[in-house]
């Protein structure tokens, strides 16, 4: 519904890729990320992160090392330590 309101709120794509990973509806949720990204000209440190959790079960860990870390680095450019360090946990335990 979200999107139908405005079809280029990227926490919307966001937020239905993720609910497109639960369902096991994994290409579209692929796709869901990377429009988020064009949305965002890959600003958007969330979606980042989640695209790497995916990319990471789905066995691209490379691309997943990429995302993550990108992550980790808008994270800490908006102050958010926080979630800075959480995505650096994970990075360790790749």
């Amino acid at each position: 519904m979200a999107l139908n309101i405005n079809p280029i709120y990227p926490s919307a794509h966001r937020h239905l890729a993720n609910l497109l990973v639960k369902l096991g509806r994994y290409k579209e949720a692929e796709n869901e990320y990377k429009e988020t990204r064009k949305i965002t000209k890959n600003s958007y440190p969330k979606n980042n992160r989640d695209f790497g959790i995916f990319l990471y079960k789905s066995g691209n860990r490379k691309e997943a090392k990429k995302e993550l870390e990108l992550a980790t680095k808008l994270f800490s450019e908006k102050g958010n330590e926080k979630e800075s360090e959480k995505v650096r946990d994970l990075l360790k335990s790749l």
